[in-house]
């Protein structure tokens, strides 16, 4: 990400500019690379162990076929420092004499790479960060890239996600993962991956930060449909063209560029270029004090605006009430959200531990107390938080929509919050601002998701998670919950998709793999769903997602004693199992067992566990609705209160009523 230097000599996204030489033989990464080795007396085997690689690649390093992503050229500078002690990324992109006199030697007239130089022809090909394409790439083109039960997924086997196995950018991220797209609208952007220019390869945190927060700014902008950070990201090492990577994430648009810090000076270059042909449609640098970035951060995403979208540019921006921000301050809030980005638990943990700095510093930062909530919510969802927890969380909450009222991320996640105090009131009026401010933006369409969801809305609901399957094609989580609401409104054939790519994303995911195989045998294709529940029941896997599959094989082979038997297991283990109370009140009512199912409804409802969607799910025995206890129990205040609440949303929103009545 560092080779500046050979940056020189090209246009945008590697074409060549005018009158620019090419790249000197003897002046390559190729050769630089082979010199340093040869000094160090670092072989190809050494190498390969030390990054972490084939030794092919190393070869195609080498032979200068392919240039190592900005990961593997943290990693070579690494293993080089530790035999030259001061070597680091920017000699890269230093002239050469000033790398050769590093070296200790004069420039030489060539290196020759190592012999066995050629990769086998089956090999993977070496991927790029598109900030280090920036700077060497060379224009060229590449092809393209039981519904009954079904609450397990959203309920039960959510435990997995906030226990570490989330979506994150991570190296398991593939473009070919991507959804189905429609054709690209005219405002359809990504922001790629900011170059990391500063001297320490440890400040990647920052542009990466930056990436994002320029990110949440652009689809905030009237007009504009923003590619969401996950998907952004899974370019961050890849060789893949602007046209492929437009065609990935379905934008007409990329904005890609570099970030340099110089104590507390930011230096910004950024470029807008049109992915149909190639040709930059904007460029500008920017060089300010740290502590004006919320402002410039605005500024950049008016100038996309006006170019995308002159029209609308005018519009106002919603943004933080903060014109500045103490320069260390705003890197613990990048660092912040980098952290808790990888949905591990330590990372939650150290993103709120920073947070609360960040907030105690800056208690005008709407973003930051919206982020602070984020991280503390996992607990309060799973009901497993402490009073003090709850009580930060509010907090939290409060302060972020005090001081923005129309935050996409406060937002969402208080529709989620007060969904689970059954406060319907509340979700229905966030939901209407996210709906009218923010179509296109994937973090408000999660929360108008989870709406719609609460609401028994399952049309909108579906409506929304395939926009946000649009917004952010690569990504495991929007494709597990379109795929797990298809298959909670019986549309298993069509469901199997989603769920696939998910696991192309984050293959082995268990509870991604515990749906397929719900819809598998739904679909009728139970081999395939037996090799699901195999692979579910091998050592390490959570005991939830095998339930869950076994449960789907019961269901659609008509076993209802196994469904049954397999309802009591669950029974036996809440608590530890993933299960909640309204969880098993549908399992049980899926196996016909209509007096255990209100047992368990009954709890939920003590304990204000909603289960009130239970009418929307396609699988859900009719015959249930019809029982005296459950006619007792939907007479209750709270679920009177919610039958309301879901029928003025219909109103609201204009959606046909497909509901049963109680």
């Amino acid at each position: 990400m560092v080779l500046l230097a050979f940056r020189a000599t090209l246009g945008s996204r590697g074409k060549p500019s005018p009158g620019a030489a090419k790249d000197s033989p003897s002046d390559s990464f190729a050769a630089r690379l082979a010199l340093a080795l040869n000094v160090v007396n670092f072989s190809r085997a050494q190498l390969s162990a030390a990054a972490a690689v084939d030794k092919s690649l190393v070869s195609r390093w080498l032979s200068g076929q392919v240039t190592p992503t900005s990961h593997n050229l943290a990693r070579i500078s690494e293993a080089l420092a530790k035999r030259k002690a001061g070597f680091n990324m920017t000699l890269w992109g230093a002239p050469r004499a000033e790398f050769d006199a590093f070296l200790g030697i004069a420039p030489p007239a060539s290196i020759p790479a190592p012999r066995d130089a050629t990769s086998p022809a089956n090999a993977e090909d070496e991927t790029q960060g598109p900030a280090l394409a920036l700077l060497t790439r060379r224009f060229r083109w590449t092809a393209g890239a039981a519904a009954a039960v079904v609450v397990f997924v959203f309920g039960a086997l959510i435990w997995l996600w906030w226990n570490g196995r989330g979506d994150s950018p991570s190296e398991r991220l593939k473009p070919s993962a991507a959804a189905e797209t429609t054709a690209a609208s005219p405002g359809s952007i990504a922001v790629l991956p900011l170059a990391n220019l500063s001297a320490d390869p440890r400040e990647k945190y920052f542009s990466d930060g930056l990436t994002e927060e320029l990110i949440v700014t652009l689809a905030k902008v009237p007009g504009l449909r923003v590619a969401a950070r996950s998907s952004s990201f899974a370019f961050a090492s890849k060789d893949t063209d602007i046209h492929a990577i437009a065609k990935a994430l379905n934008v007409r648009s990329i904005v890609e560029g570099s970030v340099r810090q110089d104590g507390d000076r930011v230096r910004i270059s950024l470029e807008l270029v049109n992915a149909s042909d190639g040709f930059q449609r904007w460029s500008q640098s920017y060089d300010r004090d740290l502590k004006n970035i919320l402002s410039l951060q605005n500024e950049i995403a008016r100038s996309v605006a006006r170019i995308l979208s002159p029209a609308r540019w005018s519009a106002p921006i919603p943004v933080a009430k903060l014109a500045e921000i103490d320069p260390a301050v705003y890197r613990k809030y990048l660092q912040a959200q980098i952290a808790f980005s990888a949905r591990t638990t330590p990372g939650t943990e150290r993103a709120a531990a920073l947070l609360r700095e960040v907030t105690r510093a800056a208690p005008n930062f709407a973003d930051a107390f919206a982020a602070q909530a984020a991280t503390l919510f996992g607990p309060i969802m799973m009901k497993s938080a402490d009073a003090a927890t709850v009580a930060e969380f509010e907090s939290a909450l409060g302060r972020a929509l005090r001081l923005d009222p129309t935050n996409p991320q406060a937002l969402a996640v208080q529709i989620d919050y007060e969904a689970s105090r059954l406060n319907w009131n509340r979700v229905i009026a966030d939901a209407v601002i996210l709906r009218r401010l923010y179509p296109h933006n994937a973090t408000a369409l999660q929360g108008l998701f989870s709406a719609y969801r609460a609401l028994g809305l399952y049309d909108l609901a579906v409506s929304a998670e395939r926009e946000a399957a649009r917004l952010d094609p690569l990504s495991y989580i929007a494709r597990r919950k379109l795929g797990g609401i298809l298959v909670s409104q019986g549309k298993y054939g069509e469901a199997i998709a989603p769920l696939k790519s998910s696991l192309d994303v984050q293959p082995g995911q268990p509870s991604a793999m515990a749906e397929l195989c719900f819809a598998y045998a739904f679909a009728h294709r139970i081999a395939r769903a037996k090799a699901i529940e195999a692979q579910l029941s091998l050592p390490g896997m959570p005991a939830m997602a095998r339930t869950y599959c076994t449960m789907g094989l019961a269901l659609s082979s008509g076993d209802t004693a196994k469904a049954r038997a397999t309802a009591e297991d669950v029974a036996a283990h809440l608590g530890t199992a993933g299960a909640g109370e309204n969880d098993l009140g549908k399992v049980f009512a899926a196996a016909g067992e209509f007096d255990r199912a209100a047992d368990w409804f009954e709890r939920a409802y003590d304990k204000q566990i909603y289960f009130f969607d239970v009418y929307s799910e396609v699988g859900m025995p009719k015959a249930l609705f019809a029982t005296p206890r459950w006619r007792a129990l939907a007479s209750r205040p709270a679920f009177r209160e919610w039958r309301e609440a879901s029928d003025r949303a219909r109103q609201l929103f204009a959606v046909r009523k497909t509901a049963p009545p109680a």
